[in-house]
């Protein structure tokens, strides 16, 4: 998700159509209130201080998995735009 001023200025969040590119030998950042994962349909709690394995799948299918931290986070007073809600982990 990518996190942009709606036609009314509000901050939004947004999935990205077809994800985030990332040129060859580039990176992109993720933070809280910008760029970011979101986790749909999560099947078990994420706990602050934990850690979770994510897999990552690029457009040519290859993969890589990471390691992430768990971390409280409330939100960026951003709201979310498209799509439904689902079985988001917001942090809570």
């Amino acid at each position: 998700h990518e996190t942009v001023p709606n036609e009314s200025g509000q901050m939004v969040m947004r999935e990205v159509e077809g994800g985030f590119v990332i040129p060859a030998g580039g990176s992109i950042e993720l933070a809280p209130g910008g760029n970011h994962l979101m986790f749909m349909d999560v099947t078990s709690p994420l706990r602050a201080g934990a850690e979770t394995t994510i897999t990552l799948t690029f457009a040519d299918d290859s993969t890589a998995e990471i390691t992430a931290p768990v971390k409280e986070f409330s939100g960026a007073n951003e709201n979310y735009e498209g799509g439904g809600m689902g079985d988001m982990d917001m942090g809570h």
